[in-house]
């Protein structure tokens, strides 16, 4: 690594995203980045940051948005001054990437963009979200996609080859793991964002006639989840200690979803050894071999078969959950000589 060139990260989300950016900060920690989040979750880092405030609405966001076109110069020629070489990287979805883009290609910096999904789901659609992170992406050096099959989408409407580069989403750090045994009277366990692409619907319809202990919806969003004594909803926020224990607590995790996502929920299932249900899916499969979990048609019939599988077969169980264990320990090092060759082509840029 050029010690010279200065790697200043940006992730001013202050929602989704925030935990891929605290994992891949791990990796960065050699690098001693220079690091802006959103003041409003700068608690939630355990490294060292700087903060900006951005907005909270939509006038805020007219307002707020006009003087950042001026601070970005501003920023970014402060940082100028105190590195003799910079490049920026900015590692979750926001609107103002697009300026901190546009000025970084100006002054001829090198750009770095992750691109989590190139394209809204079902349930929060935005032509405008699209728009702009294509911008985005057009004055970027290099844009990271989590999958092969994100990329594809971008590679189908023009963008260059030579400008991506994969990097998948790391392995969440962690001391404890899921060591419970077979249960023919299992917990399950879905987590994350209740939105509608998350297949909620047919993991209700799934588990109406399986001999289970209960299902557990954890996330926070709308849902529509009907009365059942087998489900136990928590609809808000899961902090960091709360989701450690359910992953611990619960024999099986669910992924139903509808469309694929760069799941974080994926790697902190692998990270926990939890066996796993998961949707067949593009991106998706990329991220866990076809050993190391069960993976479903998007219906409730095969997701309701695969869950009785485990119920049925304790060896199937146990064969899962030791896969993915050797699978987690294989992705961690694969992960970590990517991760240096992309901090190579910063360097070398």
């Amino acid at each position: 690594m050029d010690k010279a060139r200065k790697i200043i990260i940006f992730s001013l989300t202050r929602s989704g995203c925030i935990e891929y950016t605290i994992e891949l900060l791990r990796a960065f920690v050699p690098y001693s980045p220079i690091v802006y989040v959103n003041n409003s979750v700068a608690d939630k880092y355990n490294s060292e940051v700087r903060t900006l405030r951005t907005y909270t609405g939509f006038l805020t966001f007219i307002f707020s948005t006009f003087l950042f076109f001026f601070k970005s110069k501003k920023i970014i020629q402060h940082l100028k001054k105190e590195n003799s070489s910079i490049a920026i990287y900015l590692t979750s979805f926001h609107f103002w990437n697009y300026l901190l883009a546009v000025r970084a290609k100006k002054e001829k910096i090198p750009c770095y963009l992750t691109v989590h999904d190139y394209k809204t789901h079902r349930g929060e659609k935005s032509k405008f979200v699209e728009w702009v992170q294509k911008e985005t992406m057009k004055s970027a050096t290099k844009i990271i996609f989590l999958s092969i099959s994100e990329s594809k989408k971008a590679l189908g409407e023009n963008f260059q080859q030579n400008k991506i580069f994969h990097l998948p989403h790391p392995i969440f750090k962690g001391s404890s793991l899921n060591k419970l045994p077979h249960n023919k009277k299992p917990n399950l366990l879905f987590v994350g964002r209740l939105k509608e692409y998350k297949g909620i619907q047919i993991l209700n319809e799934a588990i109406k006639d399986l001999n289970i202990e209960k299902l557990t919806i954890a996330g926070a969003g709308k849902t529509t989840t009907p009365s059942n004594s087998k489900i136990k909803l928590y609809n808000n926020y899961i902090s960091d200690e709360q989701l450690n224990q359910l992953l611990c607590s619960h024999e099986i995790l669910v992924l139903p979803y509808l469309e694929a996502t760069q799941s974080g929920i994926l790697s902190l299932g692998l990270s926990k050894n939890i066996v796993m249900i998961i949707s067949k899916l593009p991106g998706l499969e990329e991220q866990v071999s076809s050993a190391s979990c069960l993976w479903i048609e998007p219906n409730a019939q095969s997701l309701k078969n695969a869950i009785q599988s485990l119920i049925d077969d304790e060896s199937l169980y146990k064969r899962v959950k030791e896969n993915a264990k050797t699978e987690k320990e294989n992705f961690e090092k694969e992960w970590r000589n990517t991760f240096l060759k992309l901090i190579n082509q910063i360097s070398s840029h």
